[in-house]
């Protein structure tokens, strides 16, 4: 699958009301993970596409996830039934798959005309004037190991804060932390090798070494470029979250896994 990379964060899909009061924050029962089953709004019927979930996470006043495509996140605010969004920020990856970009344009324009919630046991129903969305709570994921887990990634990220871009895989890459401290997998394009050192968030890189295949894709060379950049970058901070693994390099760039 080849996706299309382009800037992050600072798209503002929604903005509305003010600054978050205290005690604005969602009720408990509201808080963790929830994936679309099916809904519409503004743009019509909203279509999760086999492969891409529609998903929200909810943690206090942040609120989170992916349309199928691109992550989104942002902020609302809950008094009683009534639900207030502020700004919604997400990144403008593009997924090739039939379906996939409809369905999460489709669901972006009714998410941000939402301003009211009912919960039916563990059924989330997110209604606006135009726009009914329904979501079906989501069982915890258990964070995966980062030793002995097959991680493929997933995105590559350049810069930091509000100026990030993030930009999707061209080809399958992966990394595989060894029981004997020993890192293997490749950039899409070449095999690499090394050792690591962990210690709590601080991950300790090689020395690193390749294979010295030339990439004829300048796709797969660019990924290959980011990829070892951040790799070299001296000590990564890990953010592990469930199934998904991030690399983070001193300077904010990073490169985003999946556990396979």
């Amino acid at each position: 699958m080849v996706l299309v990379s382009a800037a992050l964060a600072a798209v503002l899909l929604a903005a509305c009301a003010g600054p978050a009061a205290p005690g604005d924050g969602p009720p408990e029962a509201l808080l963790g993970g929830w994936e679309l089953v099916g809904g519409r709004g503004p743009d019509g019927e909203v279509v999760p596409q086999d492969g891409h979930p529609i998903t929200l996470e909810i943690d206090e006043g942040h609120w989170a996830g992916s349309g199928g495509c691109n992550r989104y996140s942002g902020s609302a605010t809950v008094d009683g039934d009534e639900l207030t969004m502020l700004e919604i920020a997400v990144t403008e990856m593009a997924c090739l798959e039939g379906g996939v970009m409809e369905a999460e344009a489709a669901y972006l324009a009714a998410f941000t005309t939402v301003d009211r919630w009912a919960l039916d046991d563990d059924t989330l129903t997110l209604t606006g004037p135009d726009a009914e969305l329904v979501f079906a709570r989501q069982a915890p994921v258990e964070d995966a190991a980062l030793v002995g887990t097959t991680w493929q990634l997933a995105e590559l990220i350049s810069g930091d804060g509000p100026d990030a871009a993030v930009s999707s895989t061209w080809t399958d890459a992966e990394l595989v932390f060894g029981e004997d401290g020993r890192l293997s997998g490749s950039t899409g394009c070449n095999r690499l090798m090394g050792g690591f050192e962990l210690d709590g968030e601080v991950l300790v890189l090689g020395p690193l070494a390749t294979t010295r295949m030339a990439c004829t894709d300048d796709g797969a060379a660019e990924q290959e470029r980011q990829v070892l950049a951040v790799l070299d970058a001296g000590p990564l901070t890990v953010e592990l979250e469930g199934d998904r693994l991030v690399l983070r390099a001193p300077d904010g760039s990073a490169l985003g896994y999946r556990a396979d």
